[in-house]
């Protein structure tokens, strides 16, 4: 197959806490270094003080401490005679996109979201309400995006509520086979004694995530708390991360909170 064009990743590897889709960046890496029409050239990410690193598919750092228009002056030059795709991970660079778009016009972008970017977006402008960096990001994608995917109709119907483009947004989506959770539905009884043990004949609430901070395990324990004084019921919390002993901690430190860690 002959070569088309060329991809640029804008990917976080510094894995951060907002959302899962920056974990996805090395699955990424690998998916487009496979493609034999487009070819990976370089990785774009950001360095402790926000600013642009670029780095190839081996992780060798190529420049650092880029500004968005020196980073689209590079990139242009560099693709000058190619087709380029530039694959958008995360909400980071909305503030770069103006810029970028401004030397690789005719670029194609598109930007991969789970619906939590507004929340990433770091706008130098921190005071912003809530309702107002909605509003910015909204306009920015809708003037600069060729395309938007979203990872879930959930997410499709939400960038649709608040402003996003419909004609821009396109929805890939895996998930669960739920034919594959037939056979649970039918040894329910028997499922239920072997996770739940000695709580099996209870109501069983369960978080199922990661554990970190963006997901707000302290406020759901906080939460379950406060429910628990009016109906009783167990609270299950299955995952792993970084706040588990902080989490746990918390656990122990309320009585009254009937929590288990599976």
């Amino acid at each position: 197959m002959n070569l088309v064009g060329k991809i640029c990743l804008f990917a976080d590897l510094n894995q951060s806490n907002f959302g899962g889709m920056e974990n996805h960046a090395t699955h990424f890496i690998r998916f487009f270094s496979e493609r034999k029409d487009y070819q990976l050239v370089y990785i774009v990410t950001k360095n402790t003080d926000g600013l642009n690193t670029v780095v190839n598919p081996f992780g060798k750092c190529i420049f650092t401490g880029l500004k968005s228009s020196t980073l689209g002056f590079f990139l242009a030059q560099e693709f000058e005679q190619f087709h380029v795709i530039c694959f958008f991970n995360n909400g980071w660079w909305i503030e770069d996109i103006p810029a970028l778009r401004k030397y690789l016009s005719s670029a194609f972008f598109c930007q991969r979201t789970g619906g939590n970017e507004v929340l990433q977006a770091a706008l130098i402008d921190m005071s912003l309400s809530y309702k107002n960096r909605i509003k910015f990001w909204v306009n920015t994608n809708n003037t600069y995006l060729d395309a938007f995917i979203t990872n879930s109709s959930f997410t499709t119907k939400r960038m649709s509520s608040i402003g996003i483009n419909r004609n821009i947004v396109f929805e890939i989506s895996g998930g669960v086979d739920v034919n594959a959770c037939q056979s649970a539905k039918k040894n329910k009884s028997r499922l239920r004694r072997l996770y739940f043990g000695e709580f099996h004949n209870e109501i069983c609430v369960v978080s199922a995530s990661r554990f970190v901070d963006f997901k707000g395990l302290d406020v759901a324990n906080a939460a379950v708390s406060i429910a628990q004084k009016m109906k009783s019921f167990v609270f299950f919390i299955v995952g792993s991360g970084e706040q588990e002993y902080f989490l746990k901690k918390t656990v122990e430190q309320d009585k009254n909170l009937r929590c288990v860690f599976l």
